[in-house]
């Protein structure tokens, strides 16, 4: 039922975010208090997720309230040299989706940021509007939309050629987009919530070429992973993918660019040139069927995170080109049980 989805979400947002936020422009008397309470609470849920940040910092980057331009958050993620641009839309019932006039809006509102024109926000926000759009004037940032709601997890036509329309107008026909955008429905949140975006622990599926295993000290799996799979992880979880590892991607490197170069242009000299990754689970089974041969190993690990590989996980994920993926070869370490590590490796 999507209405104790709601109260569920209801309570976890306000205990994580309320706290933070700034609320003097909202009445006490205010008869909307609540919802417009939960719409920034569900604003900063969508920074914090995207980036993963603090819940004070997500808190913290809420423009939401007179002025704002549309925008009802707005944050630098430094790991992915990305603007995040949110609009959110808390709604009680669990259904439908914001109005194409407040989407319109808020895309008006992006476009300005984008072509440097403060004039139609708040002074109350020009501290903050003046650091993000430093960061857009610099060579290699990106732009991500995120609309986030407690309804539907698409856009009927009206409000989603306002998305379409301003992400054709910046990336045109370009080999590699500059910008993207990204609808989170009630579905989203609450899985979201359910689980602790920034914990990691996934459930998570592989196919292992060339597999061998090793019982001590720990028992681990170790062998080769084609980047299409961890591209398809990449899509499915994002950061939470490498939230155990020592440092989350670094976003537009040298070295995460010729990442990407060699899995487009050379995919066969992909294994010669990178060292891996290394994920952890507390389970790993592998499936039964053609058990004896070592060319190829179908496991699944639960309570999996990768704790060594973010740049080559994160990198691989931005490769357009499938079939190329398709031939690269990662030496893959993996692990099955608690403090255990499957090694993928060559």
């Amino acid at each position: 039922m999507s209405s104790l989805k709601v109260n569920q979400i209801r309570t976890k947002l306000r205990g994580m975010f309320e706290s933070h936020l700034d609320l003097k422009d909202i009445s006490a008397k205010d008869q909307e208090r609540e919802n417009k309470i939960l719409s920034r609470c569900l604003a900063a849920l969508a920074i914090y997720m995207q980036t993963g940040c603090t819940e004070k910092q997500a808190a913290e980057s809420v423009w939401d309230g007179g002025g704002d331009n549309g925008i009802d958050a707005a944050y630098f993620d430094p790991a992915e040299s990305t603007v995040v641009f949110v609009q959110s839309k808390w709604i009680n019932k669990g259904s439908g989706e914001p109005e194409a006039k407040e989407i319109g809006a808020f895309i008006k509102g992006v476009k300005d940021a984008i072509e440097q024109d403060a004039s139609e926000f708040s002074a109350r926000l020009q501290g903050r509007l003046s650091d993000i759009l430093l960061r857009l004037g610099i060579p290699g940032t990106f732009v991500h939309l995120l609309l986030i709601s407690t309804g539907s997890s698409q856009l009927a036509r009206p409000g989603q050629s306002h998305v379409d329309g301003l992400l054709n107008e910046l990336n045109e026909n370009d080999p590699e987009p500059i910008a993207s955008a990204q609808i989170l429905g009630l579905n989203e949140v609450y899985s979201g919530l359910a689980k602790d975006p920034l914990l990691g622990k996934l459930n998570l599926d592989a196919t292992i070429l060339d597999w061998s295993f090793i019982a001590t000290p720990y028992p681990a799996y170790f062998g080769l992973i084609d980047g299409l799979q961890l591209k398809d992880w990449w899509k499915k979880h994002g950061r939470t993918l490498v939230s155990g590892n020592i440092r989350h991607s670094l976003g537009a490197t040298d070295v995460n660019n010729e990442i990407k170069q060699t899995a487009t242009n050379a995919p066969e000299r992909f294994w010669y040139f990178n060292n891996g990754i290394t994920l952890v689970a507390d389970v790993a089974d592998k499936a039964p069927a053609g058990a004896a041969s070592r060319s190829a190993g179908v496991f699944s690990f639960k309570g999996a995170s990768i704790v060594n590989g973010a740049q080559t996980v994160s990198s691989l994920g931005k490769v357009d080109n499938d079939t190329s993926l398709g031939t690269v070869r990662v030496p893959d370490p993996s692990n099955t049980a608690k403090d255990s590590t499957y090694r993928l490796r060559r």
